[in-house]
């Protein structure tokens, strides 16, 4: 009737958050006990709102730095790694 298992109903009725009876140390449920557990899980549907703005779109890879020009050979200025990048399916020496 409730479509969970028997051993949910008897955890959540030992941790006493649905009604229940305890008799000859067992788990009784009456309709009216039955009735609150199903009220107390029901899920209504939220209130309609306004529709939110599209989300901004995910930043893309981010450019290649360009080489800067001082009169001698080009050279593209550092950019750091993410952490553990370089050692990525590479074992570390002792």
């Amino acid at each position: 009737m409730l479509g969970v298992t028997e051993s949910w109903l008897e955890e959540r009725a030992r941790l006493r958050e649905v009604a229940f009876t305890l008799l000859g140390g067992a788990y009784h449920f009456t309709d009216e006990h039955l009735d609150a557990i199903v009220a107390k899980f029901e899920v209504r549907p939220a209130p309609r709102q306004a529709a939110a703005p599209p989300p901004a779109p995910a930043p893309g890879p981010r450019p290649r730095p360009r080489p800067i020009d001082s009169g001698k050979a080009a050279v593209a200025p550092l950019v750091a790694r993410s952490p553990g990048a370089g050692l990525r399916g590479r074992r570390r020496s002792a």
